[in-house]
């Protein structure tokens, strides 16, 4: 039997993540500051719609504005 931490846990099941309480989630994606693991999932599941609406895997969002090449 080996022992992982926290993150290697609910890094090999992502989905289990859920089930989490939100200080625990916030707690795991908080390391992709120093995790590269953390970051890549991040950053991988991190969801534009491509009109102004960013969604990351925490489910906070972000508006950014989309330029306007009209004349």
């Amino acid at each position: 039997m080996s022992i992982v931490s926290f993150t290697e846990q609910y890094l090999k099941n992502l989905s289990k993540l859920e089930t989490l309480s939100p200080d625990r989630q916030k707690f795991f994606w908080e390391q992709r500051h120093w995790h590269p693991l953390v970051q890549m999932t991040w950053t991988t599941l991190t969801r534009s719609n491509g009109e102004g609406l960013i969604t990351y895997p925490d489910g906070s969002k972000r508006v950014y504005e989309v330029p306007s090449f009209q004349d």
